[in-house]
Parts: structure tokens; C-alpha cells; sequence
């Protein structure tokens, strides 16, 4: 992966980091450039989540869902996926263990 894939991947984490921020999610970085999940995200409710955060051109999200499931099991955590829209700025498709996939963005949940 070259510098410039890393260095979006993390302004995507950081953007995504953000957004959980804004609705009260705790968040602790874990990735440190290693080939693990993005972040540990805590809900308002307890949850603690293991995220993995994506932002490409093309989409590939069933891929990207049994990454995260895998690291996700190896951690023996729930999992959550979180991908940018192409061509829609703030806007996330996020996926959660055991939910159904929400668009945030905006401050707003779109179910």
C-alpha cells in the first residue's frame, strides 16, 4: 500500500472517528498502520464495536463486511463496517453486527 492509500485511510478513519464523536460513541484508534480493524467504538448503550472504516472509489462491500467480521471473531467482538459514498462528501453506509445497514451523515440517521 503505498503512502498516499495510507494517508486516506487515515483522514477516513479520522473523519469517521469524528462522526461517532458527535453522537456520543467513545473511540480509541487501534490501527497504527497494521493490518487490523481501524477502531474500537463504544455506543451510548455499553456496546463496544470492533470498526473497520473504507474509503475507495468502488465499492466492495461484501468483501469489506467478511473483513471485518474475521477481525471481528478473532477478537471475539461484535463488528461494524463503515464506508463513504462515493460522490456524496460526509455521507457513511454503516453496517453493524445484528442491525440493518443506516446512512449517517449530516448529524442525521437515514434508515
Amino acid at each position: 500500500m503505498s503512502r498516499m492509500q495510507r494517508d486516506k485511510g487515515r483522514r477516513a478513519e479520522t473523519a469517521f472517528k469524528t462522526e461517532l464523536g458527535n453522537r456520543d460513541w467513545s473511540v480509541i484508534d487501534i490501527s497504527a498502520g497494521v493490518n487490523d480493524a481501524d477502531l474500537v467504538a463504544t455506543d451510548p448503550t455499553g456496546k463496544t464495536w470492533l470498526a473497520e472504516v473504507k474509503d475507495h472509489k468502488l465499492l466492495n462491500p461484501a468483501k469489506w463486511r467478511e473483513q471485518a467480521r474475521e477481525q471481528a471473531r478473532k477478537r471475539r467482538m461484535l463488528w461494524l463496517l463503515a464506508y463513504h459514498i462515493p460522490g456524496y462528501g460526509g455521507l457513511w453506509v454503516v453496517e453493524r453486527q445484528g442491525a440493518r445497514p443506516v446512512i449517517w451523515g449530516l448529524g442525521e440517521e437515514i434508515a
